[in-house]
């Protein structure tokens, strides 16, 4: 940890689960969001938890909706940095 804190990397944790690294499809993946979200404390300081990269086709196509599921909640989209704070 300290070598990759010493190169500049930090260190983020989530606290939303998308479930896609268990190949499920786009639909139970936008569910396992969405139905997370009935918490009402992760509506300040939401972090995702979503994969990419091969054999998630289906994370790609749950995007749409779960991108649209966030914009109509008047959530914001912010990139994760230093200044990111603790989901908890």
């Amino acid at each position: 940890w300290d070598k990759l804190k010493t190169e500049g990397y930090i260190e983020v944790v989530w606290n939303v689960s998308s479930g896609d690294a268990s190949r499920a499809k786009a639909e139970q993946i936008t569910h396992n969001i969405i139905s997370q979200m009935n918490n009402n404390y992760l509506w300040n300081r939401a972090i995702v938890l979503m994969h990419d990269g091969r054999g998630h086709h289906e994370t790609v196509k749950a995007l749409p909706l779960i991108i649209k599921f966030y914009k109509e909640n008047h959530f914001e989209f912010r990139v994760v940095n230093s200044q990111t704070p603790s989901p908890w």
